[in-house]
C-alpha cells in the first residue's frame, strides 16, 4: 500500500524522467540537461525502452511518443492541479 509520502517520493523520483521529456519536448536532445554524456545515453535509453521517446531519423532528433505526450500532459495537469490546491 502506497502512503501519500511514498505516493510523494515516487513522483518527486520521475522529476528528471518528466524534466527530460520536457527538454526533448522543446529541443529534442538533452544537451541542456546534463553535463554527463554517460548519464544522458543511460537516460535516453531507459525512456526509449518504455516508449516515452523515439529517434526521428529524417529530423535527427528524439522526440515524444504518444505515450510520452501522454505522461506529460498527465504531470502538467497534475502540477497544475497541486499548485491549485495549495492556494499557490
Amino acid at each position: 500500500m502506497l502512503t501519500p509520502g511514498g505516493m510523494r517520493e515516487t513522483r518527486d523520483s520521475l522529476g528528471p524522467i518528466l524534466f527530460a521529456l520536457e527538454q526533448i519536448e522543446a529541443r529534442g536532445t538533452l544537451l541542456a540537461f546534463n553535463r554527463d554524456h554517460s548519464e544522458r545515453v543511460l537516460l535516453m535509453k531507459v525512456m526509449a525502452e518504455i516508449e516515452l521517446v523515439a529517434w526521428n531519423a529524417v529530423r535527427k532528433e528524439y522526440e515524444l511518443t504518444p505515450f510520452g505526450c501522454r505522461c506529460l500532459a498527465e504531470h502538467r495537469g497534475r502540477s497544475s492541479w497541486d499548485l491549485t490546491r495549495s492556494g499557490s
